[in-house]
């Protein structure tokens, strides 16, 4: 998802999608985050767990940035 072999001074496209904007086959940033979690742990009623909470996080992150 994110390369560390490019040069500082090299430009770059990043953005977060939605599930319809998503290339066929591939997923979202938020599934990439946490999908393993994403189903169980989601709900209202069940405790928010530090992989949740870290991928609200930086997907809220990534679609603030213009």
């Amino acid at each position: 998802m994110f390369s560390k072999n490019r040069k500082y001074v090299e430009n770059r496209v990043a953005y977060c999608e939605s599930r319809e904007q998503a290339l066929i086959g591939d997923k979202t940033l938020i599934l990439w985050v946490m999908y393993q979690e994403m189903d169980t742990h989601t709900l209202d009623f069940t405790p928010m767990t530090p992989v949740i909470s870290r991928g609200i996080a930086l997907y809220e992150m990534n679609r603030y940035v213009p």
